[in-house]
């Protein structure tokens, strides 16, 4: 047995399954691919149902853009900007996302 890898592929039925940090460590099931570092970000985005097509990736392709991701977070500007300003509801000025509280009367609770 080997620890999975995040990002494998597991085919252990009738349907094959991303593994994700919350999946098995051990095993000993067929996981012929594992999604590269730079690209596990999609699968978040991914809802039941999608399709997707794998691509061949060389080792020091998948390091490489691995890198250059990690190098544009790194240059992301992280200072702090001025709040927006509130917007304008009606005559209600928003300054937080609870628009109306109702009291236990209100909602028969």
């Amino acid at each position: 047995d080997n620890a999975y890898a995040i990002g494998t592929v597991d085919f252990t039925g009738d349907m094959p399954v991303i593994l994700g940090p919350d999946g098995p460590s051990l095993g000993g099931f067929v996981c012929p691919v594992t999604v590269i570092a730079a690209d596990l970000w999609k699968l978040g985005q991914l809802k039941a149902g999608d399709k997707l097509q794998f691509v061949p990736v060389s080792l020091a392709d998948a390091n490489r853009l691995e890198r250059e991701q990690q190098t544009q977070l790194a240059q992301l500007d992280s200072t702090e900007s001025e709040p927006a300003q509130p917007l304008a509801i009606g005559e209600l000025i928003a300054r937080t996302p609870v628009l109306k509280t109702l009291s236990g009367d209100e909602t028969g609770v």
